[in-house]
């Protein structure tokens, strides 16, 4: 059942990499892996839901500008983070980075979200840049509370499993 859900490709050398919104944690600290590695200079966040936790303590922060927070406090220097406050859904998220792809002449990307989210993450970029020359490759943060490929083995597991598979359907008859 996991396997389905995860679609990855090996990381490579881009011109920039955009962190999705969501689980700002992981994301965010795959992130930080992948330019220590050397394979980007520049990160740009996206999402601009704000998290109900921080909603509840008073903090507006985007999902954007949480995980940009995250990199920063690991030692991303400013310069090379960007927060694109837009987007609640992959598909705008997809439009978003389109766009700002083409505006700003990047020609390789890589798109970084949570292992769970690739293969649904893969269909809506194949569809939103199919007309595009920007080229792009999905690589997937592992999560911190639980193993993919052991879901079953704790009750994150479970619901990270049942909520990805609910949207994938829900992304079927859109």
């Amino acid at each position: 059942m996991a396997g389905v859900l995860v679609s990855v490709d090996e990381p490579q050398k881009v011109e920039a990499c955009f962190v999705l919104g969501g689980s700002s944690y992981e994301r965010g600290l795959f992130a930080v892996k992948m330019f220590e590695k050397g394979y980007a200079d520049k990160f740009i966040c996206t999402g601009e839901n704000v998290p109900s936790i921080l909603e509840a303590l008073g903090q507006a922060m985007t999902e954007a500008e949480v995980t940009a927070f995250y990199m920063r406090s690991a030692g991303i220097p400013d310069s090379s983070l960007a927060v694109i406050n837009k987007s609640t859904s992959t598909r705008e998220e997809a439009k978003v980075i389109r766009e700002y792809c083409e505006s700003n002449g990047l020609k390789k990307v890589m798109l970084l979200s949570s292992k769970f989210h690739t293969a649904r993450m893969r269909k809506v970029f194949r569809s939103e840049f199919r007309s595009s020359s920007v080229e792009w490759i999905i690589v997937g943060a592992p999560s911190t509370k639980y193993n993919e490929f052991k879901w079953w083995e704790s009750e994150e597991g479970m619901i990270a499993l049942n909520n990805e598979w609910m949207k994938t359907i829900w992304y079927w008859f859109k």
